[in-house]
């Protein structure tokens, strides 16, 4: 009888380890379901290029955010920095031209090097200095725009959120392309594993040999830059950066990670479900707008999801090493 029950354990068990692994992709698929029911035209393609235009900016910042959250550390600046790229990529376009697509990732990664300096160097929780960043750039952006609009005045960069490559929109194929880069530094470089192992157990990582301080620097800069290209791409959607893009899209940005499958301990995770997770959140939100759901009661829902993914995913015996 104990071996019986023992053996109902272990079966349990295993296709419990199943569902936690795939949890993102099902409820993907459980979103699809649900809204296709619910209204016929949520499946074309019509409304699923919608879908890919609206995820390309959450999955091009979401994966710069994994990789903090996979070593273990965490990144609030998503959104002010996200602001801030597009309102200076907006105002230096009517005195660069096309080169302004290259302000965003630029300032990204300077705000994303100034985060890691003062994390590694300061030792201060990234939880905290990132919350200070978050501050100090919505201060730059609210000075900078005065609260006012500021418009795009480069044609090639307003074409990004616009443009067809054989009927494909160029915003979904650049997302596509970093996708396909970062997932090969996540996959197959010595930085993606390192990653791992810092946000795995940092203090036999710095054992192994890993310079534990200059991978952090770089993930933040890497992040920053990730973020700040995710920047331009909004500023093209919107046709202008204004004072008050990306307030609370740190909070979209971290419910993607998290609920494709990385989790806020460290060391678990990748640029694959957060896709998947960036994918579910859009669909999400295009089906609660087909449905009549006004915007405040989806701040309460992606809260509800965030909390329920970080109730999954998370590694309890690590919680206390979060930083």
């Amino acid at each position: 009888m104990e071996s019986t029950n023992h053996s109902v354990g272990r079966i349990r068990r295993f296709y419990l380890r199943r569902i936690k692994k795939h949890i993102s992709l099902l409820t993907l698929f459980l979103v699809w379901i649900a809204f296709c029911l619910i209204d016929n035209n949520y499946f074309s393609w019509t409304n699923f290029f919608n879908i890919g235009k609206q995820s390309a900016v959450l999955v091009v910042a979401g994966i710069g955010e994994t990789l903090v959250i996979l070593a273990g550390s965490i990144d609030l600046s998503v959104g002010s920095l996200l602001g801030l790229s597009a309102v200076l990529t907006c105002g230096a376009s009517g005195v660069l031209g096309p080169f302004s697509l290259l302000v965003g990732p630029v300032i990204g990664l300077v705000a994303g090097l100034i985060s890691g300096v003062t994390f590694t160097k300061g030792k201060i929780p990234s939880f905290m200095v990132t919350l200070a960043m978050l501050t100090i750039l919505r201060g730059i952006v609210l000075i900078y725009t005065r609260g006012k609009p500021i418009w795009i005045e480069d044609s090639i960069l307003a074409s990004i959120a616009e443009a067809d490559v054989f009927s494909i929109p160029l915003i979904i194929i650049i997302a596509i392309l970093i996708f396909g880069i970062m997932y090969l530094v996540d996959e197959h470089t010595p930085l993606g594993r390192q990653i791992r192992a810092i946000g795995g157990a940092e203090k036999v990582a710095r054992l192994s040999g890993i310079k534990i301080e200059r991978t952090y620097i770089l993930i933040f800069a890497i992040a920053g830059a990730l973020v700040g290209f995710a920047g331009v791409m909004q500023a093209s959607r919107t046709a202008a950066g204004i004072a008050t893009t990306g307030t609370g899209f740190e909070l979209d940005v971290i419910a993607a990670v998290v609920l494709g499958g990385t989790t806020l301990s460290g060391g678990i995770g990748g640029v694959v479900g957060t896709l998947i997770g960036a994918l579910t959140m859009t669909s999400l939100s295009a089906g609660l707008n087909i449905v009549g759901i006004t915007p405040y009661v989806q701040y309460v829902l992606k809260g509800l999801i965030l909390m329920g993914a970080v109730l999954i995913s998370i590694d309890r015996s690590k919680i206390s090493s979060t930083k």
